[in-house]
């Protein structure tokens, strides 16, 4: 495992710089435009409220607090998540996670390239754009997978927080099973980056 503080390069200065807004549109441009627009949807009345799309079906139902993001972010598969009231708290804890990578068994070798290159590119993404206000810690392995590496993202400055459990406020992970992942899950390579907003709900 391994920490360390984040910050921008001179070869990441554009990618650190490259956002513009209009008045009309406060759209981000530049190499930075999907982080920037995720962490200023964190600060939504509800997070990640504007970025909202249609709701998640299942079959024909569409499922409550569960959203398909209206933009493509990082070219990936975007949705929304609102989980209420974690754990019987008064926390709400709302998502936005996009997978960039899947995968299945066969072509090991071929799609484990693929998908370490796709975190390799989130993971420069992400620190040149967060600049040197977060940290980053990694973690290379996990009993349920072959192949794991998470990278958790967190703010130099966290709020503490009084709730019983504490949602990671950004991480990207990869990881690889020739089993199903828990109830139903796909089996194979996945690679999915997740940005977390914990609210407290006690004053409501």
């Amino acid at each position: 495992m391994r920490v360390a503080i984040l910050g921008c390069s001179i070869l990441a200065l554009a990618a650190c710089g490259g956002a513009s807004t209009s008045e009309e549109t406060q759209v981000a441009k530049g190499p930075c435009a999907d982080v920037e627009m995720i962490m200023a949807a964190k600060s939504d009345a509800e997070p990640f409220q504007s970025l909202r799309g249609d709701n998640v079906m299942l079959g024909e139902r569409p499922l409550e607090d569960k959203w398909v993001s209206r933009v493509s972010s990082f070219e990936g598969r975007c949705e929304i998540n609102a989980m209420r009231g974690f754990f019987g708290e008064p926390t709400d804890i709302h998502t936005y996670g996009c997978i960039l990578f899947e995968a299945g068994n066969f072509d090991r070798e071929e799609n484990e390239a693929k998908a370490r290159a796709v975190l390799d590119d989130i993971e420069t993404t992400l620190i040149a754009c967060l600049g040197d206000e977060w940290t980053v810690e990694e973690t290379t392995e996990k009993m349920d997978f072959d192949v794991y590496r998470k990278l958790k993202f967190s703010p130099v400055n966290e709020i503490e927080s009084e709730a019983k459990f504490k949602a990671d406020a950004l991480y990207a992970e990869m990881s690889f099973t020739p089993f199903m992942r828990g109830r139903g899950g796909k089996s194979g390579w996945d690679v999915h980056v997740q940005f977390q907003e914990m609210v407290d709900t006690s004053g409501d």
